[in-house]
């Protein structure tokens, strides 16, 4: 077994196909392989007038005073209806408020966050829900109380000592 100086097991390659060609033959050198998660997409060339019909163009411009923590808040403007694509990886734990009403909201371009969005000038916020923060808050608080009433219980045991 062979492993890559930075611990590479993963790997995407990009093959072109010829007019009409169906079929790719793969050589591997010597060796034992185990190849899972095998996946293949095929990409169809389309002319720039077709990409401006799916995507929205416009840039996101961020709102710098509302995006904080775990909100993005700005504005986007299309000249037609499309997919806004962010780099954000895509998560289930988003909320996507367009206009302040929840859109759904899907994986694009394999691992991408994005969503549907109408023609027009649209305010989109993204908010990031991190799992298990409402149990750690509920933990911490238990913590807090535990740790409060053994200082009380202590500090009485000290002034019974003195007492007797």
């Amino acid at each position: 077994t062979h492993i890559y100086y930075n611990a590479n097991e993963e790997f995407t390659y990009a093959i072109p196909l010829k007019e009409g060609q169906t079929k790719i033959d793969i050589r591997f050198g010597a060796g034992d392989y185990e190849i899972d998660h095998l996946n293949s997409y095929i990409w169809k060339e389309t002319t720039l007038e077709d990409q401006r019909n799916e995507l929205v163009q416009s840039e996101f411009q961020m709102d710098k005073e509302e995006t904080k923590g775990n909100v993005i808040k700005g504005i986007v403007e299309g000249d037609k209806d499309g997919y806004l694509i962010t780099s954000i990886p895509y998560d289930e734990n988003f909320e996507i408020l367009i206009d302040g009403k929840e859109t759904e909201y899907e994986k694009v371009n394999t691992a991408f966050l994005g969503m549907k969005v109408q023609e027009g000038k649209h305010e989109i916020e993204m908010i990031y829900h991190a799992p298990g923060v409402m149990i750690g808050k509920i933990l911490s608080m238990i913590g807090v109380v535990v740790l409060f009433s053994l200082n009380v219980v202590m500090k009485r045991r000290r002034y019974e000592r003195y007492i007797i």
